[in-house]
C-alpha cells in the first residue's frame, strides 16, 4: 500500500520529488551541484504531476539548476545557458533565452562574470521567442546528500524553451516500422497510428493543485491525482517509486524491434474499422488483446521486465487499440443514441430531486465538494479509452470519500451513506452518453479491471443511474403527491423549483461548451476559472503561516474574493441570512 500523502505539499515534494530524487541517486548530477554549490545555486524544482511523464536528462537538470545576478537578482541563468526573469512581486518567472547553440557556455566563474555584457538579453524585446511563463508555488530548502540547506524553489512545471526534448511542441519520431509480411500496406503506421504514438505530453500547470483530494481513510493516493491521458497506473508504489507511464509503453512501440507489434496491432485496426458492426464485437477485441499480451510477454522488449512493466504494457495496449477504434466500438448500434436520450432526459425531469429527499446528512450538504465530483464525473466523456473513463468515475467517488472521510472525522463510512452521495452527484451531473459510457466499459475494459476499488466504484455508478432510472416517490422522502406535481411539470416544461444546495454562480468568461459544468436545463452553472479558483485555494490548506510567501498575497485575496462571491450566491440561492 502506496505511503498516506501528507497534507503539506512542500513536504510531500522534498520526500517524493523526481528531480530531487534524480539529483541524490545520479552521481554526475551530484558533481554539478558539487561545483555550483558555491555560486548561490538554486533549483527549480517542477511539481511531481508535471513529471510522471518525463525523463530525468543531464539537460533538463541544468536547466533547472539557476543562479541570479548579484547586482538584479530578478535575472537569472541556468547551468546549460537559459536565461530568464523573475516577475517583481516573484510570483512567477519567464524563460527569455535557450541555452547558447554552437558555443560554449562556462557557467561555473562568479556570477557577476555571468551577467557582465548579457544586459541585452534581458532588456531586448522577446516577443519573437516563444516564452514560457512559470508560477513559483512554494520556496524552501532541502538537503541533498552533503549539500544541506540547498535553496529551492517548486514551480508549477518544467522550464521549457524551443528545441528542449520536453517543450510541448517538439515533435516525437513516428515509431519505425518496416515492411514485414505479406501485406505492402503495412510497412509504415498510418497519421493517427504515429499521431498517437508520437503525442506530446508536458502537463499544465494546475494539475497539480489534482493532489487536494489526496489519501485520507488509507487507500492509496495517487488514485485521486490521475491525469486520465497520461497515467497508466492506477495506484501509486509503494516505497515512492516512480510510476510508469503510456509514454513509456510508447518509448517500447518506437523501437524497431517492436514493428512486429506495431504492425498486428495495425493490420487489426483496420480490419476492425473497415467490417460492418458486428454482434458480441467486443469479444473479438478483448480475444486480441489477449492474444497481443501474449505477444508480449514472450517478445525480447520484455523480456526479464517487472510485473509492474507487464501491466503497463497490457494498460498500453488497451489505451492505443481502443483510441484507435473509438468510432466504431462506442455507440455501436442506434439504440445506444435512443437510450442515452432517454436517460439524460430523465435526469433532467427529476432536476428537483434535493439531498433531503435522498435522506443525505446536513453534514454533507458541501457544495463545493459536490462541484468538483461533477466535475470530475462530466469529463467521462472527454477520453476514448475505458481505463481514462474509469478514471473519471475513480476520481469523482475520491472526492465524494473524501467528503464522507472528513464529515465522519476519519472513522469508516459504508455504502448506504456513499450511494446517496454519488446518486445525488450523478443527477446533477448528468453526463452525456451515460449509458454508451457504462456499456463501453463494461465491453472493453479488460474484466480483471472490473474489480478493487476501481472495479467497486463502477458498480456503484451502475447502481446509482439504475436508482435515478427506476425511482418512485417511494423511493424518497418525498409527499408522492409532490412527486408526481414535480415530474408533470418537468415533463410539460415548465421550470423547476432550485435545488435547496445547488449553486447558482455564473463567472464572467464562458468556457468552452464541452467544459461547462451544467447540462442545459440544470441550475448549477460555473466557468472553468472558478473551478479552477476552487481547486486551487485549496492548495494553501495545510500550510502554516509562516511558510505563505509575499508573492502568494495577491492571488489569496483574488481567490478569497471569488469564494466570497460563490458564498454569496449559495446564500441568496437558499434565502438565508447565512449558511
Amino acid at each position: 500500500m502506496a505511503a498516506q500523502m501528507p497534507s503539506n505539499l512542500l513536504l510531500y515534494e522534498k520526500d517524493n520529488n523526481l528531480l530531487l530524487k534524480a539529483l541524490r541517486e545520479n552521481p554526475e548530477y551530484t558533481k554539478i551541484l558539487d561545483r555550483a554549490v558555491d555560486m548561490n545555486l538554486i533549483v527549480l524544482v517542477p511539481a511531481t504531476v508535471t513529471l510522471e511523464a518525463m525523463k530525468i536528462t543531464t539537460d533538463f537538470v541544468q536547466s533547472h539548476l539557476i543562479t541570479t545576478n548579484p547586482v538584479k537578482t530578478s535575472q537569472f541563468v541556468s547551468v546549460n545557458g537559459v536565461r530568464g526573469l523573475f516577475s517583481s512581486m516573484r510570483d512567477s518567472l519567464t524563460v527569455l533565452s535557450p541555452p547558447p547553440q554552437g558555443e560554449a557556455f562556462d557557467f561555473f566563474r562568479q556570477p557577476a562574470d555571468l551577467f557582465a555584457g548579457n544586459s541585452k538579453l534581458y532588456e531586448e524585446d522577446s516577443s519573437h521567442l516563444q516564452t514560457n511563463n512559470v508560477h513559483l508555488l512554494r520556496e524552501s530548502d532541502v538537503d541533498i546528500g552533503e549539500h544541506r540547506g540547498l535553496p529551492f524553489i517548486l514551480i508549477s512545471e518544467p522550464l521549457c524553451y524551443p528545441g528542449c526534448l520536453w517543450h510541448p511542441e517538439v515533435a516525437v519520431a513516428d515509431v519505425p516500422v518496416e515492411a514485414q509480411g505479406d501485406s505492402p500496406g503495412t510497412a509504415v503506421a498510418d497519421d493517427q497510428m504515429a499521431s498517437d504514438i508520437a503525442q506530446p505530453s508536458v502537463p499544465r500547470r494546475i494539475r497539480d493543485f489534482l493532489n487536494i483530494f489526496g489519501n485520507t481513510n488509507g487507500t492509496p493516493g495517487g488514485d485521486s491525482a490521475l491525469v486520465p491521458e497520461e497515467t497508466m497506473k492506477g495506484e501509486a508504489p509503494a516505497g515512492g517509486a516512480s510510476v510508469l507511464t503510456y509514454r513509456d509503453f510508447l518509448d517500447k512501440l518506437r523501437q524497431p524491434a517492436a514493428t512486429d507489434v506495431v504492425n498486428a496491432m495495425k493490420n487489426f485496426i483496420e480490419s476492425f474499422l473497415k467490417k460492418a458492426q458486428q454482434p458480441e464485437q467486443h469479444r473479438k477485441v478483448r480475444q486480441f488483446l489477449d492474444q497481443m499480451e501474449d505477444m508480449i510477454y514472450k517478445h525480447v522488449l520484455w523480456e526479464g521486465c517487472t510485473e509492474d512493466e507487464m501491466e503497463n504494457a497490457r494498460e498500453g495496449l488497451e489505451k492505443l487499440l481502443m483510441t484507435r477504434i473509438h468510432s466504431r466500438a462506442f455507440k455501436p448500434e442506434p439504440e445506444y443514441a435512443d437510450q442515452d436520450a432517454s436517460v439524460h432526459k430523465r435526469l433532467n425531469t427529476i432536476q428537483f430531486v434535493t439531498l433531503d429527499h435522498l435522506d443525505i446528512a446536513p453534514n454533507l450538504h458541501n457544495d463545493v465538494s459536490h462541484l468538483l465530483a461533477q466535475k470530475e464525473l462530466q469529463k467521462i466523456n472527454h477520453y476514448k479509452a475505458p481505463r481514462d473513463k474509469m478514471v473519471c468515475i475513480l476520481n469523482c467517488c475520491k472526492v465524494i470519500s473524501n467528503l464522507l472521510t472528513h464529515a465522519r472525522e476519519g472513522q469508516p463510512y459504508g455504502a448506504d451513506e456513499f450511494l446517496p452521495l454519488l446518486i445525488y452527484i450523478t443527477l446533477k451531473a448528468n453526463p452525456e452518453d451515460l449509458h454508451s459510457n457504462i456499456h463501453y466499459i463494461t465491453n472493453y475494459r479488460h474484466p480483471s479491471k472490473l474489480a478493487a476499488e476501481a472495479g467497486y466504484f463502477f458498480t456503484q455508478l451502475v447502481s446509482a443511474v439504475h436508482f435515478l432510472e427506476t425511482m418512485e416517490a417511494t423511493s424518497l422522502s418525498i409527499d408522492p403527491e409532490e412527486f408526481k406535481r414535480n415530474i408533470a411539470e418537468a415533463e410539460s416544461g415548465v421550470s423547476q423549483q432550485q435545488p435547496s444546495s445547488s449553486v447558482a454562480e455564473n463567472v464572467e468568461g464562458p468556457g468552452p461548451k464541452e467544459n461547462d459544468l451544467s447540462p442545459s436545463n440544470q441550475s448549477i452553472t460555473i466557468s472553468n476559472g472558478a473551478m479552477e479558483c476552487l481547486m486551487r485555494s485549496y492548495r494553501y490548506v495545510g500550510l502554516e503561516a509562516n511558510e505563505v510567501r509575499v508573492g502568494d498575497v495577491p492571488e489569496l485575496l483574488s481567490d478569497y474574493k471569488t469564494l466570497v462571491e460563490v458564498l454569496k450566491h449559495i446564500i441568496e440561492e437558499r434565502g438565508q441570512g447565512n449558511l
